[in-house]
């Protein structure tokens, strides 16, 4: 919204959006900057390794529980993640 002030408009300061990216991806690139395995991962998020494999290839749709529970173990939020 920008403000008009003694005839100076003013606009408000930009902020650079975040990158987001799917959240197959988004979970794939958080456990290998994390060095863990699919197994480690899966334990930490509470799912199974095969079940993790199939999130990250990006061929399971998520319920949001797991969502929550992958975004929570690694420090991410929902604005991160892309519709693509």
């Amino acid at each position: 919204m920008e403000v008009m002030i003694n005839g100076v408009r003013y606009l408000p300061e930009r902020t650079k959006a975040k990158k987001t990216k799917p959240f197959h991806k988004l979970i794939s690139e958080a456990r290998e900057t994390k060095g863990e395995t699919l197994e480690e991962a899966a334990d930490g998020i509470g799912t199974t390794k095969s079940h993790l494999w199939a999130l990250e290839r990006g061929g399971s749709n998520p319920r949001l529980p797991m969502i929550q529970n992958a975004l929570r173990y690694y420090g991410l939020s929902f604005d991160e993640i892309s519709d693509a």
